[in-house]
Order: structure tokens, then sequence, then C-alpha cells
């Protein structure tokens, strides 16, 4: 039988939402302490993996689970199947996948999420050269034509939030430790992936969309004239446009700058009223350059769903007692491992303006 405590906990109805969040928190760094029956019953129900996801089966029942593996369950987060609901605590998930999303690399990108590490390829084809199809006529031989076949190979690396010292007290008295813990982490993680998926190498790291991006020289060193972002439109993959998805982006520094040109005619290239340069929507990217100076890459244009990012299983939170036993310290830490990649046939799906 669920207790009425532990249902109102879940349904919201006690604003307390997270006293199981913080027990499940507490014996993380304390394997040896156990929950209370009505602890473990509000893990049980909770709501997990993203914001409104599926409650966890009422057939599952936590209390056949051996204490050995709800330990395992509470020091990480990167579980397989339906048991994996366990280890997650009500408010942190949420929390730590809207931060995940807050900048924009991620929100754009194409995600997936793979059960182990590990190399993952993803076939590209460039059949541009082929032209099209061909008339045939009676009894004629048609012509053996080729296509190039490639592939982009995602390794993941390994990111982590940084520690993150807490005392004690506050997992005992602060009612949404869970959701503020989980922001804190999610966020640290979420900037060092968007600015990896802007400015990496590709080399020993993930590759950046600056990197990977097909480039377009600018008309000046220092400056950006209105031809430059009609030449960013000319070279990007014909596709694109076809995509309802194209956009600028920028870092607000040039964003300014560019708010202030104007086409021959003296007319604003924006549309200020949807804040749009030349009919697409500009994301702002704070990663990227905002130095007009030679060989830096000011403005990106095209599809960002052709960045790919692979994350294997889910973020996994650790949690320490001994390292900061003396100040009655717990430290907590979040560890996620990714990769991205432009996955680029040979068309161009996104293009930037390099001076």
């Amino acid at each position: 039988m669920v207790s009425t405590a532990a249902r109102n906990r879940i349904q919201g109805v006690d604003p307390n939402a997270s006293i199981a969040t913080q027990a499940w928190l507490r014996r993380s760094a304390a394997p040896s302490a156990k929950l209370s029956a009505d602890e473990r019953e509000s893990l049980r129900l909770q709501h997990v993996g993203t914001p409104g996801g599926d409650r966890v089966p009422e057939g599952l029942n936590i209390d056949l689970l051996p204490q050995s593996r709800l330990d395992e369950f509470r020091s990480q987060s990167a579980l397989d199947g339906s048991a994996g609901a366990f280890g997650v605590a009500h408010g942190f998930v949420g929390a730590l996948e809207m931060a995940l999303n807050s900048l924009p690399m991620r929100r754009l990108a194409t995600v997936d999420r793979i059960a182990r590490g590990g190399e993952s390829s993803y076939p590209t084809i460039d059949d541009r050269t082929n032209g099209t199809g061909a008339l045939l006529g009676e009894s004629e031989q048609e012509s053996e034509v080729s296509v190039v076949f490639s592939s982009a190979n995602l390794r993941p690396y390994k990111v982590t939030s940084g520690k993150v010292l807490v005392p004690h007290e506050l997992t005992e008295d602060a009612p949404r430790f869970a959701a503020q813990m989980g922001a804190i982490l999610g966020r640290r993680i979420a900037r060092i992936q968007n600015s990896l998926a802007t400015n990496g190498t590709g080399t020993g790291q993930p590759q950046g969309v600056v990197t990977g991006s097909t480039k377009v020289s600018a008309a000046s060193a220092t400056a950006i004239a209105p031809g430059d972002l009609f030449d960013l439109l000319a070279n990007v993959a014909a596709g694109v446009f076809d995509s309802a998805a194209p956009v600028f982006m920028m870092t607000q520094t040039t964003w300014s700058v560019i708010q202030k040109l104007v086409d021959g005619n003296g007319q604003s290239l924006l549309d200020t009223s949807r804040r749009r340069l030349l009919g697409y929507p500009v994301i702002r990217n704070s990663n990227m350059s905002s130095t007009l100076a030679s060989g830096e890459v000011s403005v990106l244009f095209g599809d960002f769903r052709a960045v790919r990012f692979i994350e294997v299983a889910d973020v996994r939170l650790d949690a320490f007692t001994e390292t900061a036993a003396e100040l009655d310290q717990i430290i907590f830490r979040a560890l996620l491992r990714f990769d991205s990649q432009l996955i680029d046939a040979g068309d161009s799906p996104i293009v930037g303006l390099e001076h």
C-alpha cells in the first residue's frame, strides 16, 4: 500500500516534493544508510527521464531489489532499462535536462543517445556530380554511374561539471535542493558542450561547427558587408532552404554590428518585428568569435540539424563524503560522455563567414 504522504509528494500536493530526493542524495554519499519505506516508494513513483516523462510502471516493485543494487542506482544515473528509474531523483533530472538545452548547439543539433561508448559511424553519400537520371531508348544500354560513399565517425569524449561542495545541512533543509543542484551541474555541462560543439578542433576533442563549416571569404578582414551575408545564402546547400530550419548564428556583439547595416537603397536588412536577418532567424552563440579579424569566423548560416551529437546514456551523478568530511560537506559532480560533428556529405549544409 502506498502511503498518503508518498503519493502526495509525487502528485505535487506536498510543497516539500523533494524530501525523497534529499534522502536519495544523502544516501548516495553514505551507501551504508538505508532509505525508509516511504522514501523508497516515493522514488519508485517519480517522473523520470525528461520533464513530464512517464511514471515508473506500478508493476515494478523497488522492494524486490537488493539494497546493494539500490546503492548502485544511487551512485550513477547512466543505467539500462526501467530499473534506472530508481536512480534519478525527482526534480533533479528535469532541471538538468532543461539546463543542457539552455545553450544553442545542443538545442539545434540532432542528438542521439547511445547505450555504450565506442565509435558510431554515420554514412554519407555525395551524388551531386552525377546529375540526374537519363532518357533510355529501346534496347539501349545505360552507362554505369558510381556513387561516392563516405562516413563520419564519432567517438565520445568525457566532460565534467567540476566538483560542487555542498554543506550537509543543505541536503536536509533546502526543499528545492535537487532542482537547484540539477540546474547548476546541467549548466556547467551545457557550457563545455556548447564551447566544444562550436569551436572544437576535432582532434582529441569534438569537432565544432565553426571548424566543420564550409568557409565563405568576407570582403574585408575587419568588417561585415551586406554582400557577405548574401554570399552565405548563395553558398549553402540548396536543400537547406527546403528544410524550414535555416538560421543565422553569431554573438550578440556581431549581431549589434549587423543591425546597423543597410542595403544599396538605404533599407535595413532586418525584419525588426520578428528579429530576423534576410528573413531568417538569428541565434546568439556566445562561444563564437566576436572579433572581426583575419582568420576569424563571425557568422554561420545553415541547417544546424546537420550537427550530430552522440551522448552515452545519461549524465552520471557522483557524490563523495570522505574528501570533505572534516568540513561536513558532500562533493557532487556530473559527468557526460559525448561527441559532436557536422555531418557534411560535401554539399555544405552550414557555411561560415571567414575574414
